[in-house]
């Protein structure tokens, strides 16, 4: 029997080479998925793939293409922000965040992660501004301690922190709160 190539079947062997940790070559086939068929779904995948094996700038230029194929996509926003960050590429990711966070203005999350990335650039007062308008209780304590760290105001950070522990009950935001504090007040 002889089979065609074909792009969902070389995406499928991406996923299961991923999930088996054989990360370049899950990225070839990704490659090859992309190029038997350019669509946004590929080219994203290609780009997790990337970002897995901690190539920044190549995850980049995945989502690139795939936000020309399917434009405005909030979701495909955030994930190049967040490989723009990785990159240490600052003004790019925050410009994505602001566009991930227009197209869908109710994720939590995105004015939480502005607010992160202002902090990182030292422009405190609007990340603090941006806290203010992040939904969720305890991920607007959590951005408000972030922004409080950066501005090496650590007593404050931990007050936040602890809050959005009480704010968080158990879960993932809870548990990173804590392992945060636990380093704050190491170094602290």
């Amino acid at each position: 029997i002889s089979l065609e190539p074909s792009a969902p079947l070389h995406a499928e062997l991406a996923r299961v080479l991923e999930r088996l940790g054989i990360l370049p070559d899950a990225i070839a086939q990704a490659g090859r998925a992309a190029a038997l068929e350019s669509s946004a779904e590929h080219h994203s995948l290609k780009a997790e793939l990337h970002v897995r094996w901690r190539q920044s700038d190549l995850a980049v230029e995945e989502y690139s293409k795939a936000l020309a194929l399917s434009p405005g996509s909030g979701g495909l926003l955030f994930r190049r922000a967040q490989a723009y960050s990785t990159a240490g590429r600052l003004p790019e990711a925050l410009r994505d965040a602001e566009a991930a966070w227009k197209a869908r203005p109710e994720d939590p999350a995105l004015p939480a992660w502005t607010a992160q990335l202002l902090a990182q650039q030292g422009r405190y007062s609007q990340a603090w501004r941006r806290c203010g308008l992040v939904s969720d209780p305890a991920l607007s304590a959590f951005s408000r301690a972030y922004v409080r760290l950066h501005a090496r105001r650590y007593e404050e950070a931990l007050a936040e922190l602890a809050a959005c522990r009480r704010l968080a009950g158990q879960g993932a935001l809870e548990r990173r709160a804590s392992v945060t504090g636990v380093q704050i007040g190491y170094y602290f």
